[in-house]
């Protein structure tokens, strides 16, 4: 066994490689990490992959990357899969063994069928079990077909392991093992399951079947109508079901490779599929999620659905289709929920570590104010490892719709994520420091897998007993609302799983202790009967002075910090008790400016993690303190070492007075791109002052391309700095001024000229043209299809405290030529008293949009700054 060291708090990205890798990319991509701030990298095989999954030439580019990055002093995670999810090793398992491709039950009432008798069916009047092949056809059943998943494997089967093991795992240990438990630091699996997310029915297996004889002795196939009707027994058979698949699922699937990783000197992480819920949804995948957090080295989960477009997350329970970015699921989550269970167990048995699939498949037009709040929020729910989904290795040949977006260098604003990658760590480690403060342990019944009958497998399912208990939607919300009441209130708590509680709690005196927490009040909110295990459990709690406390009874808690102020509900607070101190994390998602009020028995100081400063000490807020629409602050003991800046000069104090400063000039620092999408002809007119300097394509020289009837010489210039993908070509000489023909004869997704000039959209389409810029939508002013950045230039007079840009981008502000720092997010706002003289100064602010302009050029996306006011 070796000796593993967990990974330290920071960005751990996705690096989708998608193209045909080659060594000096890798070194240059991984270098742009490392200046970045990120801590490490997980290479993951995706689609457009081009090198053959764990062929020869894969191992040896990975060994390049291991070598390069234990030169950079970056670590590396060995994704586990070609693609997602876990468990089939690209296909090669089910490949070699049929047998052990996974399988699922579905149901349905209709009629016998003789010649094609079911897996089972039963009399739909009685729900006796009937043989079709000898009943007549056409007679009512409730009827069970057993059906195939191709693309997966028979989780509950441990030979389906032991083949993924094989020709994964050990694959990697023969070729990289010199670089276990340094550079190699944990090995990250995905979207694991007993059944896999886009089937609907009821997880089998013939080890299920066999294992459910052995245990219960009796005939699987006897309970079925059990699952999906609420015949009499029904709770006992659902919860047995299901505890058992879950039980074989982590015995025979997940255990071994957590074995072999702790064998091989790897920590093991990763997230299971479904895990965003809802209940319904997750039961159907995994029973319970608890039990598998416990198992892995470090909780994990993935963000996937869990956005809200507005952040108000303290607002609604729940994220769905009209509140998230992503609209193609009509499932209603409950983020705070899916968020805590994981957190709960990095509290209790963990040591605080939680990783998480960040801002996963929110689309190119996601931009980076979005980005950084999101990611506030999912720090203050306790995530210390990100890892981002995606940094892709290229967008080319079709990748760029692979979960979008990426969030590496095909981002214009990319050399500035480097700012917020180092905040969010700085906030990762800070959230550390001592041990989370948490008082409240609210109870996550068990017997919720009892309430997943048929309709909730199956909407459409028309159930014909329905008993009169509380429904698995009702119990869900009952208890997702507990967990927004709770977080509103500030009051610490966790989530305990009824049967972690069976196996881990203790009782100490008038307290239940769940590994390294203690809870002096357990909060019930279900509505659920407990387990009889529990049940004594909370008797002897309340004999010994603790507290159950239901959920109409919640303001009688003492919450974490007593915040005073209109709108302070929707404040996320995060407490740790650090050396006899609270430590306080606060994230205003209100949607507006706040003015919170708390006082603390001991001095403290208030530390900004934007720009790593103390702005105030003391044993309360300032009067006219502010927590502006989008920050965060921290609560810190005194005598943290820090920076100082005068508060007065903090985006928390007061500020007024505004003026607008003189705009002078606007400059593109890039050249324009005009882009022709999916056309065979275009006719383009080019007007005197404009300059056509390259054009570029992903197929450029197989594309036939003929100008006005000519077939060019093709003079290879540098490709796009948006990706080597877009291949790029002098276009000197190319077109003439006034009307030019262009077809080609390989019709390409997209074609881009660059040069000087600018773009409107007509009647017809968009054309080149030239025109004056101002403030404003630079979209909307010839710049359409733009990528790269801006040169605004302004002039202003005095020392102003602050500056606030109404903006559509992300900036980096210059005053008297020093760089006075960067503008990302909320609030907009940028110290600048500092930076500033007493008469007149100028002010140079780099303005960088998003790629989605040019990589999905039929949706062009907003950018510029409309005003930059100056605030005393």
């Amino acid at each position: 066994m070796i000796n593993r060291q967990m990974p330290e708090p920071g960005l751990y990205p996705f690096w989708f490689w998608n193209g045909v890798q080659e060594e000096t990319e890798i070194g240059r991509q991984l270098k742009l990490m490392k200046d970045a701030g990120c801590k490490g990298v997980a290479i993951h095989s995706r689609t457009g992959n081009k090198i053959e999954y764990l062929s020869e030439r894969w191992l040896e580019l990975v060994r390049f990357s291991c070598e390069r990055a234990a030169e950079l002093g970056l670590k590396i995670w060995l994704y586990d899969e070609d693609g997602y999810p876990s468990g089939n090793a690209g296909g090669k398992v089910q490949k070699l063994r049929p047998d052990l491709v996974q399988k699922y039950l579905s149901f349905e009432y209709s009629v016998t069928n003789p010649e094609q008798p079911a897996y089972a069916a039963f009399d739909a009047d009685t729900y006796k079990r009937i043989d079709e092949k000898e009943f007549p056809a056409g007679k009512a059943a409730l009827r069970f077909q057993i059906k195939t998943v191709n693309n997966h494997v028979d989780t509950l089967n441990p030979d389906a392991a032991k083949l993924f093991i094989e020709f994964t795992h050990e694959k990697y240990a023969k070729e990289l093992k010199e670089f276990f438990g340094n550079t190699i630091e944990l090995v990250y699996t995905d979207d694991e399951s007993f059944q896999v997310c886009w089937v609907s029915g009821i997880v089998w297996s013939e080890v299920l079947e066999k294992e459910y004889a052995a245990r219960y002795g009796s005939d699987m196939k006897e309970l079925l109508p059990l699952l999906v009707e609420d015949l009499p027994g029904h709770e006992a058979a659902r919860r047995n079901y299901f505890k058992l698949a879950q039980e074989l699922f982590l015995k025979n699937f997940i255990e071994p490779q957590i074995e072999w990783s702790k064998k091989h000197g790897l920590v093991y992480t990763g997230h299971l599929c479904g895990d965003e819920g809802p209940r319904r949804f997750s039961i159907e995948r995994y029973a319970s999620i608890t039990p598998y957090l416990m198992l892995e080295d470090i909780p994990a989960l993935d963000d996937f659905l869990c956005d809200m477009t507005d952040h108000g997350y303290l607002r609604r329970i729940y994220s769905d289709p009209k509140t998230r970015l992503l609209a193609a699921s009509d499932r209603k989550l409950a983020p705070l929920v899916t968020y805590k269970y994981a957190s709960s167990v990095a509290h209790q048995f963990k040591k605080d570590l939680f990783s998480v699939e960040v801002l996963t498949f929110l689309f190119w037009k996601c931009k980076v104010d979005y980005l950084d709040l999101q990611m506030l929020f999912e720090l203050g729910m306790g995530v210390n490892l990100m890892t981002p989904h995606a940094f892709y290795y290229t967008v080319g040949d079709g990748t760029r719709n692979d979960c979008p977006p990426s969030y590496f260098f095909q981002q214009p604003y990319y050399p500035l994520f480097g700012t917020l990658i180092q905040k969010w760590t700085r906030i990762a480690k800070l959230l550390l420091r001592g041990k989370y403060h948490a008082d409240v342990l609210l109870i996550s019944p068990a017997n919720e897998l009892a309430l997943q009958n048929g309709t909730e497998f199956n909407p459409k399912f028309e159930r014909k007993v329905k008993s009169k208990s509380i429904s698995l939607s009702e119990m869900d919300e009952k208890f997702s609302g507990t967990v927004l009441e709770l977080s509103r209130r500030h009051i610490g708590f966790d989530i305990g799983d009824e049967y972690v509680m069976g196996e881990k709690a203790v009782l100490e005196e008038a307290r239940i202790r769940l590994g390294d927490m203690s809870y002096g009040t357990v909060v019930l909110s279900s509505g659920l009967e407990l387990l009889p295990s529990t049940s004594a459990l909370l008797e002897s709690f309340r004999a010994a002075g603790g507290r159950l406390v239901f959920p109409d009874a919640l303001a009688s808690l003492a919450p974490d910090i007593d915040l005073k102020g209109e709108g302070t509900e929707e404040i996320l607070v995060h407490a740790r008790d650090n050396n006899g101190f609270r430590e306080l994390y606060m994230l205003n998602l209100s949607g507006r400016d706040l003015k919170p009020e708390f006082e603390c028995n001991s001095s403290f100081c208030i530390y900004d993690p934007l720009i790593d400063k103390i702005v105030f000490s003391g044993t309360k807020l300032p009067k006219d303190f502010t927590l502006r629409e989008g920050t965060a602050f921290m609560v810190l003991a005194s005598g943290f070492q820090a920076e100082e800046l005068p508060f007065e000069q903090s985006i928390f104090a007061k500020a007024s007075e505004e003026a607008e400063a003189t705009l002078k000039k606007i400059a593109p620092n890039d050249d324009n791109i005009f882009a022709i999408q999916k056309a065979k002809t275009f006719e383009l007119n080019i007007p005197d002052n404009a300059v056509i300097k390259k054009v570029y394509s992903e197929k450029l020289f197989e594309s036939g391309i003929k100008i006005n009837g000519n077939v060019p010489v093709l003079k290879m210039a540098p490709h796009h700095p948006a990706d080597p993908c877009y291949k790029g070509a002098d276009a000197s000489g190319f077109f003439h001024r006034g009307t030019n023909q262009v077809t080609f004869e390989k019709e390409p997704d997209i074609f881009y000229l660059a040069g000087e000039f600018q773009v409107m959209k007509g009647e017809n389409g968009y054309f080149i043209t030239e025109g004056k810029l101002g403030c404003g939508d630079l979209a909307r002013q010839g710049y359409p299809f733009y990528w790269g950045s801006f040169d605004y230039e302004f002039v202003f007079e005095g020392k102003p405290r602050f500056l606030k840009l109404e903006i559509d981008g992300a900036a980096e502000v210059f005053i008297n030529g020093k760089n006075a720092g960067t503008i990302l997010g909320k609030p907009y706002m940028l110290p600048i008293f500092a930076a500033c003289s007493v008469g007149k100064n100028s002010m140079r602010i780099v303005l960088r949009n998003i790629a989605q302009n040019f990589i999905c050029a039929e949706e062009p996306s907003s950018f510029g700054i409309y005003k930059a006011l100056l605030l005393k």
